[in-house]
Parts: structure tokens; sequence; C-alpha cells
């Protein structure tokens, strides 16, 4: 048994983070073992439940050619409360990707909305930040 260091790339970062070795007959179910140093530096959300692991860390988005798809929108730097309805209007993200009307929920401090690709190619955007909220009160 020992540790060896590792470069863990995640987006447009990169970080060194130590992770353990162990035997084969190591008696456990898988093949690696993520401490809490690696989980803590690269911001890791691990959710058994959907089966998923996210990280703080991801800024860009990646939307294949010719598609539809659904991708979070960053929350955290408005006073918005968890379960918050928004409406999102159609608009345009930059000059190829369009994003649909939606109406959604704050989740984690962030709200799902859809968007499409309609290029042949793939395009990486900076993940969406919600800067300002407009309140219509008629």
């Amino acid at each position: 048994m020992g540790f060896t260091m590792l470069t863990v790339i995640n987006g447009n970062q990169s970080s060194e983070s130590e992770f353990h070795v162990v035997p084969t007959n190591f008696p456990i179910i898988g093949d690696g073992i993520s401490g809490k140093p690696f989980l803590t530096e690269n911001q890791i959300f691990i959710d058994v439940g959907k089966g998923e692991i996210t990280s703080k860390l991801d800024d860009v988005t990646t939307i294949p050619a010719t598609c539809e798809t659904i991708i979070p929108v960053d929350v955290s730097d408005l006073q918005i409360q968890e379960h918050q309805s928004i409406l999102v209007y159609a608009q345009n993200i930059n000059n190829e990707i369009i994003c649909g009307n939606i109406l959604n929920k704050v989740k984690n401090h962030q709200i799902l909305i859809s968007i499409i690709n309609p290029t042949e190619t793939q395009i990486v955007v900076p993940t969406p930040k919600l800067t300002v909220i407009t309140r219509n009160n008629k």
C-alpha cells in the first residue's frame, strides 16, 4: 500500500491530487479510492441517488452538435431562495446557442434551462450564470 500524486484535469482546471494505491486483492468493491483531500480540493459532489459526480470547478459546458439539451445555470451570486420559481425568456446565449422559454425552480443554487445548438459542430461555452433578476408585478 502507498500513494501516488496524479494530475486531475477538470474542464480548464488541473490540480495535483493524492491517490492511495492498494493491492488488487484489497477488500473493496471498485477500482480505486478517492480520499477527502481529492474531493475537497476539486469541490466534488457525489449524488448516489442520481448516480452523478459533479464539481463546482466546472466552468464550461460542452453542447453537442445539432442537439437540444438541458444545462444548469448558476444563480449562487443572487439572493434567491431554494425552490423559488424563475422564468427565463427565450434568448441567444451567443451567436450559435439558443435558450428556450423556461419556468423552473432553484435547486442547489442553480436552475435548469433548455438550449439548442443548431450548428454542425459541438460548442463549448462558459457555464451560464444568472446575474440579474427583473421582477414584473402586473
